[in-house]
């Protein structure tokens, strides 16, 4: 696997290894957006992941369902494509203070990424998602510079094998 910033140091937010299995799952979390974050991860530098949680203010009712797709689109118009592995309900919180309340709605949805999509992502910088959440398309696309460089980072790191 070829990526970009084999010479860079790397700190991962987790590091741990399962004391029955002797599994090692690591990953580096980044800001996506606002109130949008990813995680990169790996278990044993063999099987890799990307975990969307997404945070949306008031109460949504969407679903993401097994299968449902995740497009990534890079600085170089390729494309990345991952699929949900599992289903994945809404989870709200309610934050109250005096008379005034807040509702917000989360979601923690993984995607399996293949060792050819982790080098794409560790080599050109993301431009722009899309999550479907059953039939219903989110676009996200004024990423934050910054944002956009630890994500290539982070797939880098991942991506290097321990």
């Amino acid at each position: 696997m070829s990526v970009l910033g084999y010479g860079q140091k790397c700190k991962y937010d987790f590091n741990i290894a399962d004391p029955f299995s002797g599994q090692v799952n690591k990953g580096i979390k980044s800001k996506l957006a606002k109130s949008w974050k990813t995680t990169i991860s790996s278990v044993d530098d063999t099987a890799y992941y990307l975990t969307l949680h997404l945070n949306f203010p008031g109460q949504v009712f969407y679903l993401i369902e097994e299968g449902d797709s995740c497009i990534m689109v890079l600085d170089n118009g390729k494309q990345i494509i991952l699929h949900a592995l599992e289903d994945v309900k809404p989870k709200r919180n309610i934050q109250g203070y005096a008379n005034v309340a807040s509702i917000n709605t989360f979601y923690t949805a993984t995607y399996k990424l293949e060792d050819e999509q982790l080098a794409m992502l560790s080599s050109e910088l993301l431009s722009a998602l899309r999550i479907y959440f059953q039939e219903t398309p989110i676009t996200v696309m004024d990423f934050p510079k910054r944002n956009r460089k630890k994500i290539l980072k982070a797939a880098g790191c991942i991506a290097k094998k321990s």
